[in-house]
Formats: C-alpha cells, structure tokens, sequence
C-alpha cells in the first residue's frame, strides 16, 4: 500500500537512503527509524525528536499493545532507550534525505 511502512522502506531503500542502525551513534533530530514490513508486527516507523546518542534520544511514534507494563494505545513520545522493542529498529534515513528543509 502506498504509504505503509513496507512503501517507505521500498522506496527509501531503493533510491539509497537507508543506513544500517547504529544504536550508539549520534543521528539529528528529525531522523526517521525504520523496520521493514513483516507480517507478524508490520514493521514500525518512529522520528526522533532530539538530537542525542540514539539511545537517549526522544522519539515519535504510534503503537498499541502492553509491554513489560506499559500500555501503548496511541501517539508515543518517549526515549528511545525506554521502548521496550528498540531493537526492532534496522535502520536510520536522515533528515535531509526525507524532509524538505529550507
């Protein structure tokens, strides 16, 4: 489907925008966060919101379920180190290879 996770990752792979994740790396804000999609979770879209070591960094995302009890149920902003499935995460596309910037 157009714009689904599976979408974003096709096209953001196929033009060479991708990067394999680096947890302990420092990325911008406005970085987006990737899992490809996969038919057991669909894969998982975030966008950090700081600039930070990615572990401390805030992130943006939508979820629903209860991990290690927590209850997600909408829009999420939390450190990244604090989302119980980080490691989903594969890969990082950089801000200016997504977001139109002035």
């Amino acid at each position: 489907w157009k714009g689904d996770t599976s979408a974003w990752f096709k096209y953001l792979n196929d033009t060479n925008r991708l990067q394999k994740i680096n947890f302990n790396k420092m990325y911008p804000k406005g970085t987006l966060l990737l899992q490809n999609y996969n038919k057991t979770d669909q894969g998982h879209v975030a966008i950090t919101l700081s600039s930070n070591t990615l572990m401390k960094s805030k992130i943006i995302h939508n979820i629903n379920g209860t991990y290690d009890d927590k209850i997600y149920n909408s829009v999420v902003i939390e450190k990244l180190k604090d989302y119980p499935f980080y490691e989903r995460f594969t890969h990082i596309c950089l801000p200016k290879l997504w977001l139109l910037t002035n």
